[in-house]
């Protein structure tokens, strides 16, 4: 039987990225448990993490094949840069 590495590399990833958002979901919980939000929150937040999810994955798949797909990688670091430079400006 013959394997794909291609496969195992993604299902390598896919893995990855489950256990990086579970690790924050569990830190956005102590975040709100160590700020005293009550608990009522918690379902809010448990309802708005697969939704917002299942939302940039679609969006995701959609792109695949425009200019963000090949330069996207500099997007994350233009936010970040630009909401460095906003608060440094007030």
């Amino acid at each position: 039987m013959q394997v794909d590495p291609g496969a195992l590399r993604a299902k390598f990833r896919g893995c990855l990225l489950g256990l990086a958002l579970g690790l924050d979901a569990l830190a956005a919980g102590l975040g709100i448990g160590m700020m005293g939000f009550p608990m009522e929150i918690i379902p809010t937040v448990a309802l708005a993490s697969p939704l917002l999810l299942a939302a940039g994955t679609a969006v995701g798949q959609r792109i695949t094949s425009d200019w963000l797909s090949r330069k996207g990688f500099a997007v994350p670091g233009l936010i970040i840069c630009t909401i460095a430079l906003l608060k440094r400006t007030r």
